[in-house]
């Protein structure tokens, strides 16, 4: 039993993952912080943007009728926040989406393995007492057919993937951050 959620009859989800949160290493805990950091902060500096006065259209001051041309405003060089946001917002969002997907993916896979080597031993053992025949020849043929398809979509993925770079990058490490779990001290 876990010592941090003794005493509570009916843990909910939030306490679980925090208690999960607080468990986990060091490393994980600052990827994690530095993923809601940057998003967090991208994200407000994108809303102070987007509601800032200097990004209004310019009204123009020259009376209807006159054939003076119109010369558009000075805009102001962007400040740093307004470089930095939409990047910050953009790596920390992929971060953030990485780690959750990891830690999704980290239940699932358990499960999915799980029974996906249940059904394996169930077929072979019935194949193997010659209680059912299990013919492998037409997945065999869609194997090879579908092979060059997936190798096809293997390649664009691989080419948006390089367009994304530091978004996809920081999307794997956030993976691989929450996919790892702690292992017990011994």
């Amino acid at each position: 039993m876990n010592p941090d959620l003794d005493g509570i009859v009916n843990p909910t989800f939030l306490t679980k993952t925090i208690a999960h949160l607080w468990s986990m290493h060091h490393w994980q805990r600052g990827v994690l912080a530095i993923a809601v950091l940057l998003f967090g902060a991208g994200t407000v500096g994108n809303i102070k943007n987007y509601f800032n006065p200097q990004n209004t259209p310019a009204i123009s001051t020259a009376t209807p009728g006159t054939t003076d041309p119109i010369s558009p405003a000075a805009q102001p060089e962007p400040t740093a926040l307004q470089k930095m946001s939409p990047w910050a917002a953009k790596v920390g969002g992929s971060l953030l989406g990485g780690f959750i997907l990891g830690f999704a993916l980290r239940t699932f896979v358990k499960i999915t393995s799980l029974l996906l080597a249940l059904g394996i031993s169930v077929f072979t053992l019935l194949s193997y007492f010659h209680v059912m025949n299990v013919d492998l020849t037409s997945a065999e043929t869609k194997y090879k057919n579908s092979i060059e398809w997936v190798d096809d979509q293997a390649y664009r993925l691989k080419d948006v993937a390089q367009s994304h770079i530091p978004s996809s990058g920081s999307g794997v490490i956030g993976a691989f951050a929450g996919f790892r779990r702690k292992r017990a001290a011994v």
